[in-house]
């Protein structure tokens, strides 16, 4: 073997242990802890019939809905008598709560947060040019007694703003909160073209404290499930812009959209006040029992 080739092997050998003795890269994933990676409860599909083409933002507030619904249930609280909950009594849909809205929405554009004030609250935004309630419709205000203001429910946050900078970790941290503190949240993205879509986010992907992708459900994509799309931020756009989506259909791509707005809903997650009662008052009885137990054995 000649001199060069001895210093072009030994180079090589070199160069792989150094590989090899770099760090691995590890993705960790993190989700609310109501869903999980592939869950099809909260991903209503769009039919695209003409009375829905439009209606992203009421299925992204269908899934939210339907996802703290569960929770509440889970957590000992009852539905109140006449709200649509749960999975097809309406066969076309997934679930009773995106029919509602199909039923009683005009199909429109519109934000997430005006569904989630309709279905919380006895009001809601009103919106020019946006989605409406068609005449005669019914339904909202399901969860009045909880007596919610319907501006305080939710935080806005821009992501993008092509007039200032905008930090790259506020994102980051959002997500943060979302999934630390098991929030809900709805994510406007756009293309420069000017198309807008609404879509849930239910988590987020790191890799050696990079935020690389996010996990979302959407009701255009014909994928049932909570899947992972790649994000990455761009320093000369000044913003997150969206990748491959890591599904079984290889047509569902995000490539050309950007992350524009997030909204946070803040919700109860803790039974009605009248159950939350009865429990206090038992522990207090229990409490008073074993006092009067302690007293009797002195």
């Amino acid at each position: 073997m000649s001199e060069r080739a001895k210093k072009v092997r030994s180079f090589a050998l070199v160069a792989l242990i150094g590989v090899l003795a770099l760090p691995a890269l590890r993705a960790e994933t993190y989700l609310v802890s109501s869903t999980f990676a592939g869950d099809t409860r909260y991903a209503v599909q769009k039919l695209f019939d003409g009375n829905d083409d439009d209606l992203c933002w009421a299925a992204t507030a269908s899934n939210l809905i339907q996802n703290w619904q569960d929770r509440w249930l889970q957590n000992g609280g009852t539905i109140p008598a006449g709200t649509p909950n749960g999975m097809v009594t309406q066969i076309a849909y997934s679930t009773d709560v995106f029919a509602t809205f199909v039923n009683n929405w005009t199909n429109a554009g519109g934000e997430s947060y005006i569904g989630m004030q309709w279905w919380y609250t006895d009001s809601y935004t009103y919106l020019a040019d946006s989605s409406e309630l068609k005449p005669g419709a019914t339904g909202g205000a399901y969860w009045i007694d909880l007596g919610l203001d319907k501006d305080e429910i939710f935080s806005h946050t821009d992501l993008y703003n092509d007039e200032m900078p905008v930090e790259a970790s506020l994102f980051t941290d959002w997500l943060d909160d979302l999934v630390g503190m098991n929030y809900l949240a709805a994510l406007g993205i756009f293309t420069n073209a000017g198309d807008a879509h609404a879509i849930p986010v239910w988590g987020y992907e790191m890799v050696d404290d990079t935020l690389t992708g996010i996990w979302i459900s959407d009701s255009d994509s014909g994928v049932e499930s909570n899947f992972l799309v790649d994000v990455y931020w761009d320093n000369s756009f000044n913003g997150w812009l969206l990748g491959d989506a890591h599904t079984s259909n290889p047509d569902v791509t995000y490539t050309g959209w950007f992350v524009g707005d997030m909204d946070m809903f803040v919700l109860p997650m803790v039974p009605e006040p009248s159950l939350v009662a009865l429990i206090l008052g038992v522990l207090v009885l229990g409490r008073v029992v074993l006092l009067r137990r302690r007293v009797r054995g002195a």
